[in-house]
């Protein structure tokens, strides 16, 4: 799958789940995020030496980690969807949502398919193409025009590891929804590395 992206204009709705790129996808949703955290974490190898300080191994493993908070409403919102891109956009109603997550959680054909973009991915912001990235991201020069084009936003490939819908007493209308994602890496950098 290459990497590609809706180039998110609206500021409303800047997160985005889909089972596919923003162009392949069969189902698409605009969340309505509260918050979105990526970590990274790592775990070399400790080996113990008697009488000695332990060796360490370092392979280079790195595991990516989402955690997407926000609401869906009970019922179906209005507007219901919005068009990014030339690409429908649904924005997911409590039923519906946690029809797919049991669907994607349940399938092993959804593994690595699906894809979470988050803000606005061009790069440079004037860049039409597919690609995040042309040559090196990052060059520092004295006078930081390099830095200058960034956006910030972000495709990554995800599995859904949790959901969790919550019900909150005085707010009947919708649910907090919290979802967690084990994932590859930032698909602009897998693509520049040529490591797909």
């Amino acid at each position: 799958m290459a990497y590609t992206s809706a180039k998110n204009a609206t500021q409303n709705l800047s997160i985005l789940l889909r089972n596919g790129t923003h162009a392949g996808a069969s189902l698409r949703f605009a969340m309505k995020a509260d918050s979105f955290s990526v970590s990274y974490s790592k775990t070399p190898i400790q080996v113990p030496i008697p009488e000695t300080s332990p060796e360490l191994i370092d392979l280079g493993i790195f595991r990516p980690s989402i955690s997407l908070n926000g609401v869906v409403d009970t019922v179906q919102p209005t507007p219901a969807s919005i068009t990014i891109g030339g690409q429908t956009y649904y924005i997911p109603f409590k039923n519906w949502l946690e029809d797919v997550v049991y669907t994607w959680i349940a399938s092993d054909s959804a593994n690595g398919q699906l894809e979470l973009e988050v803000g606005d991915t061009s790069y440079p912001q004037t860049d039409s193409s597919t690609k995040g990235y042309t040559g090196t991201p990052i060059e520092i020069n004295t006078d930081s025009s390099a830095l200058s084009s960034w956006t910030g936003g972000a495709v990554y490939r995800v599995a859904i590891q949790m959901a969790r819908f919550q019900l909150n007493p005085s707010r009947e209308d919708r649910y907090d929804c919290s979802m967690q994602f084990v994932a590859s890496a930032r698909q602009d950098w897998v693509d520049r590395a040529d490591l797909d």
